[in-house]
């Protein structure tokens, strides 16, 4: 089988053994225009390469910023313009025609050989880092698309407090417990990725009426979207049937604290109070307050309820 097919690297193209050695070349300013320069060398880019995501890989191109990232100006002791070409190299290293021909199995295969070669060497300037994710642990009402990352400390959490393990910790360790058993290993980067191509939640307060009962209640929902009738009717379940319910304004709150300071500060004091709050534990059971529509008291405050006439 062809082994761009099945994506295992042949023998003499594995890893451990060729590299990526991508060409540096210095320029300087002459007259506003960047000339070549002395100084043209090759420089191993592999593990830099490997740690980034297949659409990167795919989206490389010479002389540009995505390329640029690659090499390290101060180890090289340049701090002018300069390019550098890796694209024919990479596609080499692969054994394809064009980088749209890598495939996510090669790219998993050559990391698996890159990783077990740091491990066996110790050459930790080749290492990467790695992360936990279960996608069954995120909360779907938030981030289910993006799942849970693991803190040694905290447990399941965000990214951002998420544990960061070296290559020798990835090839030794376990993964934890999660609710469906789909822990796995990613990489930083392509956690990084996975959340930056995610649409952008936002925030929606909608305006709901009742047909019978007076006034005008709020429901906040975050997601990318504006939310459709039916998710806002959803909220008020437990409360009414939606044929009762009209939506009567949805509106983007993310907007509005973008734009304006004093909202966003007014949102943040808030969000801060609520969360001290629920912190307080609370040692009696609170009853079910009545709804609003077994009681046919008013939606909203400042209204006056409903009086039969006598």
């Amino acid at each position: 089988m062809n082994s761009k097919m099945n994506g295992n690297l042949p023998e003499d193209r594995k890893v451990q053994e060729k590299r990526i050695m991508a060409v540096f070349q210095p320029q300087a300013w002459q007259n506003d225009y960047a000339v070549g320069i002395d100084g043209r060398t090759d420089v191993d880019v592999t593990a830099k390469v490997l740690a980034l995501s297949l659409g990167e890989i795919h989206a490389l191109s010479n002389d540009d910023y995505d390329t640029d990232d690659l090499v390290d100006l101060d180890a090289l002791g340049h701090n002018g313009p300069f390019y550098v070409e890796v694209s024919n190299q990479v596609c080499e290293f692969f054994c394809v025609g064009d980088l749209s021909e890598v495939t996510e199995e090669m790219l998993s295969v050559a990391r698996e050989n890159l990783a077990a070669s740091i491990a066996r060497t110790g050459n930790l300037q080749q290492a990467f880092e790695y992360v936990i994710r279960s996608k069954s642990e995120g909360q779907d009402d938030l981030d289910g698309d993006v799942g849970a990352f693991w803190s040694n400390e905290d447990g399941w959490g965000d990214l951002n407090s998420a544990t960061r393990f070296s290559t020798a910790e990835r090839m030794s360790g376990t993964l934890p417990l999660s609710a469906k058993s789909d822990s796995k290993w990613m990489l930083v980067e392509e956690a990084h990725d996975l959340i930056r191509k995610l649409p952008e939640k936002r925030l929606w307060i909608a305006l709901v009426e009742h047909e019978s009962v007076p006034g005008t209640r709020p429901v906040l929902i975050t997601q990318a979207n504006e939310p459709s009738d039916a998710e806002i009717f959803s909220r008020f379940r437990d409360e009414a049937d939606a044929a009762e319910l009209a939506v009567v304004g949805v509106f983007d709150l993310s907007h509005l604290v973008s734009v304006d300071s004093s909202s966003r500060e007014a949102l943040a004091a808030y969000v801060r109070s609520a969360s001290v709050d629920a912190t307080v534990k609370q040692d009696v059971a609170t009853a079910r307050v009545p709804s609003v529509f077994d009681t046919m008291v008013p939606w909203g405050l400042n209204r006056s309820p409903i009086v039969t006439s006598m």
